[in-house]
């Protein structure tokens, strides 16, 4: 087992400006990376209530290929979870990010993204957001989720988001009630009752628990 967080809280409000693209930014822990399947991170019981503001002014083209890409992470409690498990915590602060160049936007009211390595998986267990989550690109693609901005090889486990979520983009927009982006995870017993938008992009998604899967 790798490193852990447990018990512990934030109130702070976070703001992450920069005129680069890549941006980690989250109410309790910025980047929580983990090293591999059998090295995970975890944060446990633990939360945050302040608003997180992500916002990039770089107008230069980057390579936008998730995850590896330049991009905006924001999250109310991580702002990008890599190789880590997040349980029985949760965040209540609105979270916005702002891009305008050309990489992905990414915004949750827990976490901006979770991510399990090729072949392993993170676990998203007990958790759940209740603040207001918007995720803008005046360039490229956006994808807001009530509890996760992007969501890969994750087991997202009776979790809860109740905050309205928007994306708004300009080649996509994807919008979820629970996650914005899903690919290659599990969601079970879990819900969002927040209002959803995908708007101005030429591509839209959004559901009432995931934009795009």
């Amino acid at each position: 087992a790798g490193a852990s967080i447990e018990n512990s809280y934030s109130t702070a409000d976070v703001t992450a400006i920069s005129t680069a693209g890549g941006m980690f930014a989250g109410g309790l822990v910025g980047l929580n990376l983990g090293s591999s399947a059998t090295n995970h991170t975890s944060i446990i019981g633990s939360y945050a209530t302040g608003t997180v503001t992500a916002t990039s002014t770089l107008t230069t083209l980057a390579n936008p290929t998730p995850p590896n890409g330049l991009a905006i992470w924001a999250g109310g409690l991580v702002g990008d979870s890599q190789s880590g498990d997040i349980t029985k915590s949760y965040a209540t602060g609105d979270v916005t990010a702002t891009g305008s160049g050309g990489y992905f936007v990414y915004a949750g009211g827990l976490i901006g993204l979770s991510d399990g390595l090729v072949g392993d998986t993170v676990d998203v267990w007990q958790d759940y957001a209740t603040g207001t989550v918007r995720a803008t690109n005046t360039i490229d693609q956006a994808y807001a989720g009530g509890l996760v901005g992007r969501m890969y090889n994750t087991d997202n486990e009776n979790a809860y988001a109740q905050g309205g979520v928007t994306a708004s983009g300009v080649t996509i927009a994807g919008a979820g009630g629970l996650v914005g982006w899903d690919e290659s995870s599990s969601i079970t017993t879990s819900y969002a009752v927040g209002a959803t938008a995908a708007q101005n992009a030429a591509t839209l998604y959004a559901g009432g628990v995931v934009g795009y899967r």
